[in-house]
């Protein structure tokens, strides 16, 4: 146990002074991704209309989308619709090509909703967090740097344990404190800080890890699921006619109970929606790994296409499967799901049947890049997963100073001071 805890501490020092300028990057631009989905809803709000009169009733979904598309018939079709329980919130639409457009559901009066600075923001802040800025080349840096990263996390809990097991010891590395020298501030941070951040660390280098590595995450979860899987249904058969958009919000809206918003979208989507930022340019909902094509489908879509399929707002060339998103409390996950174009009902998910380990296994999958983000727990988890980002800068400067005050200490011990008598 002597050797051991030296040869576990040079290699925790090494290895932090190795990757420490990578995890310091990737520590500081996840905590800026923390409230990603909140900020861009804010900044992207539609302005809320007037209270509807007593006895108004809110246009058909199928009149909103219209008007929405000016009445033109140029092939553009909507592809995602966002609706909220409340009536003062207007219906969002989104187009091919990035229009986004929200319409008010009692005058039908069409706000365009222009782009704004923060999703570019963060686009760039996501491209440093997982690659750097520099492609294919970063982002194995980050891949490996998150492995030294994890290995940071299990070796540092191991060395924080003190060598007497008392309470009195115990508190001294658990309780950050003030006051004291650098050296001794410094040492006293970094022990405080790595025992109550490293068990959420420990699951963001983790979970990183499957997102980074592909065949890590096959191995952990298992093979992903193959494209178009799961049981047949009328999704699957070439007669079927699928539902025009309108219809399948409004199939799922009435089917849904305790809702305050439910985005349908054709496709995956380019963003929009609560959590579609996250989505741009980033792995799919299983693990992380890039898009190959759509699930449910191949890249030509389902059911009918062209200028038919088009007229009616169903899944058109390229749009591939149906996803709905819905949000019932502002503090938790939204519920995921697929459903039938031609029935708007709900399709189990990938790896169905129920109690087999292939279905744990894929429901894991789905859920790593939330339990990542913090998401799986609502806003809750979301600020664990901010405070642990945070704690971790804190653990990089106060590494960095420790390892620099060791250097320094060793250099001046080997100076010989002047006047000393010669060897």
């Amino acid at each position: 146990m002597k050797t051991l805890r030296p040869l576990l501490f040079w290699t925790h020092l090494v290895l932090g002074v190795a990757a420490g300028g990578v995890i310091l990057i990737t520590v500081v631009t996840g905590s800026l991704m923390a409230f990603q989905n909140q900020v861009l809803a804010w900044a992207e709000r539609p302005a809320a209309s007037a209270p509807p009169a007593p006895g108004v009733v809110p246009l058909p979904l199928a009149e909103i989308l219209e008007r929405a598309s000016g009445g033109q018939d140029d092939g553009v079709r909507p592809f995602a619709v966002t609706v909220s329980s409340d009536p003062r919130i207007p219906v969002r639409v989104e187009f091919d090509g990035g229009r986004r457009v929200a319409v008010d559901a009692h005058t039908g009066v069409v706000m365009p909703l222009e782009p704004v600075r923060a999703r570019a923001a963060f686009r760039w802040i996501e491209n440093c967090h997982r690659r750097l800025g520099s492609g294919e080349t970063g982002a194995r840096i980050v891949g490996f740097s998150t492995v030294a990263f994890l290995s940071l996390c299990v070796s540092g809990l191991v060395l924080w344990f003190p060598r007497r097991f008392t309470a009195k010891a115990f508190l001294v590395v658990m309780r950050p404190r003030l006051g004291l020298p650098a050296r001794a501030r410094d040492w006293n941070w970094h022990n405080a800080v790595g025992f109550w951040c490293s068990l959420p660390l420990s699951v963001m280098a983790f979970t990183g890890l499957v997102m980074a590595f592909h065949g890590f995450g096959d191995w952990i979860y298992g093979p992903r699921p193959e494209r178009g899987g799961g049981p047949p249904s009328a999704a699957t058969v070439p007669a079927a006619r699928p539902l025009p958009l309108a219809e399948l919000v409004s199939r799922v809206v009435t089917t849904t109970e305790g809702w305050t918003e439910i985005s349908v979208r054709i496709g995956e989507g380019r963003g929009g929606g609560r959590g579609g930022a996250r989505d741009e340019g980033r792995g799919n909902r299983e693990g992380g790994e890039p898009r190959r094509g759509r699930e449910g489908g191949d890249s030509r879509g389902e059911g009918p296409s062209g200028p038919e399929a088009r007229r009616e707002g169903g899944p058109g060339r390229g749009r591939g499967m149906i996803q709905a998103s819905v949000q019932k409390a502002a503090w938790r996950l939204p519920e995921t799901f697929r459903i039938d174009p031609s029935t708007g009902e709900r399709l189990p998910g990938p790896g169905a049947g129920a109690g087999t380990d292939s279905s744990l296994r894929s429901r894991l999958r789905a859920l790593n890049r939330p339990i990542h983000t913090g998401e799986v727990g609502g806003v809750a988890g979301q600020v664990v997963t901010f405070l642990a980002a945070c704690g971790g800068m804190l653990l990089v400067y106060t590494g960095f100073s420790l390892a620099l005050r060791r250097v320094f200490a060793r250099a001046s011990q080997t100076t010989v001071p002047d006047g000393a008598p010669p060897a």
